[in-house]
Formats: structure tokens, sequence, C-alpha cells
């Protein structure tokens, strides 16, 4: 997945995972993060909601994968992974994030923009505050009207 990711231009940070055996004590986990300089967080003990994402996708997994259909073997089933995986990721509208796919919530993710995207001007800065049309001295820099609002359109 680490991979995967630094394909369309997202460095993995963190990851959050309960308190089982298997995050806190494997070693091939703990060489995986720290190769790729990712922080390690764990969720408070006895407050599994806190990683209520997760067990979504697991009770997913199991409906629309794992369980979906009697498979051949252990390698036909981990082949299908990857596929439904691909699905999941790419192709299935989600609900929980208005309908859309996951991949679409990452800027530029499909690579459907080809130039560089826009920074994004400080609020304090000259160009951004220019068009307030609250004298400046009324106009305390906080304002809603200044900060929070879009920029008006020219006609």
């Amino acid at each position: 997945m680490i991979t995967f990711y630094a394909r369309l231009g997202v460095r993995v940070e963190r990851v959050i995972s309960d308190n089982a055996f298997a995050y806190r004590h494997s070693a091939a986990f703990k060489a995986v993060i720290d190769t790729h300089a990712i922080k390690q967080r764990f969720i408070k003990p006895h407050c599994p909601w806190t990683n209520g994402k997760v067990e979504r996708l697991n009770r997913t997994l199991a409906t629309e994968w794992a369980y979906a259909r009697p498979w051949t073997s252990n390698d036909d089933r981990r082949a299908g992974l990857t596929t439904w995986l691909d699905h999941y990721n790419l192709d299935r509208a989600h609900l929980g994030i208005g309908g859309k796919t996951p991949i679409d919530r990452i800027n530029n993710g499909r690579g459907q923009y080809t130039s560089a995207p826009r920074t994004r001007r400080s609020p304090r800065s000259r160009s951004a505050r220019a068009w307030c049309r609250t004298p400046r001295t009324a106009c305390r820099r906080s304002c809603r009207r200044c900060w929070r609002r879009p920029r008006p359109s020219v006609s």
C-alpha cells in the first residue's frame, strides 16, 4: 500500500492500530514503518470504537470478498483480494463520503489534472486582503467577511 500511495504522490505519515500483539511486537511491521519514517499510534485500550473505520472495512471484506463466494483454495482467495481492493478503492462508491470513491478523496488521485495544483495564499497576505470592502480601520484582520468568505466573482 505504501508504494501504491507513493505513486500518487501521497506520503503515509501515520498508522493507527489497535493494541494487538501483532502490531505492538512484530519485527516485520516495525521494520516497514521505520523504513518509511511512519509514526505508529495506538488506540486507547478498551475503546474499539476509535478503530471503527477499520472494523467496518473488515466487515465489508468478509461479506463482499472473503465469504461472497466459495473459493477453491487460499491461493485463489489471495489472488481475488487484489482485484477486490482495486474495485473497493477505485470503482466502488461509498455512501460515507458522499457517493465518491476513496481515490477521489486524494488530490489528483486519478491523474486527471495535467498542471500542478495551485498553491493557496496565506490568509494574511496583502493580495488576499485586497478584495475586502470594509475600510481598513474597521476590519480587524479576523472578520468573517475577510477571511471566511470566498472571493467575489468579477463581472
